[in-house]
């Protein structure tokens, strides 16, 4: 499963070039998105970020999903078994025309300065190894969110 990504500053952005030239932009959409990540690549960016080894897993297993978390399940399985849009490579160049400066997932975890669970700045030189389990509550927050936001975006579709 791929995940649109982009920063609520980028939208506001967006959203203030947009009030700016009203009559250029009435009765006009634009999808506000500055990449488009699997799971699988979204842990090689934290893996470079952080300077730690992560690995992508789909947790928990859907059996797990379906008996404990059935909301979730749903999600999931609405997100797996409905096909993606194909133009999504076209919607980030021209949310980057309207935004130039987005920030992709990497640049966005660099600049806004997002921390662990414990407070470490991520990409800080002074990370420590993290426990598994912490590693695998990212990961998890990760797919819950990814989850979540590409239901929400198809909805509104």
């Amino acid at each position: 499963v791929q995940v649109n990504h982009v920063s609520t500053l980028d939208v506001g952005k967006a959203a203030l070039a947009m009030v700016e030239e009203p009559e250029e932009w009435h009765a006009k959409t634009l999808s506000c998105i500055t990449s488009r990540d699997t799971g699988n690549e979204l842990a090689e960016i934290l893996s470079k970020v952080s300077g730690l080894a992560i690995v992508y897993h789909a947790v928990p297993p859907r059996f797990l999903l379906w008996m404990l978390l059935p909301n979730l399940y749903c999600m999931v399985e609405h997100c797996t078994k409905t096909p993606g849009k194909t133009n999504w490579f076209r919607e980030i160049i021209e949310f980057k025309d309207v935004v130039p400066d987005a920030m992709d997932f990497e640049r966005w975890l660099l600049e806004r300065q997002i921390t662990w669970a414990d407070g470490t700045l991520i990409g800080s030189p002074s990370i420590r190894a993290k426990p598994m389990h912490q590693v695998m509550k990212v990961i998890i927050g990760i797919v819950i969110f990814a989850v979540y936001y590409r239901t929400v975006m198809q909805n509104k579709e």
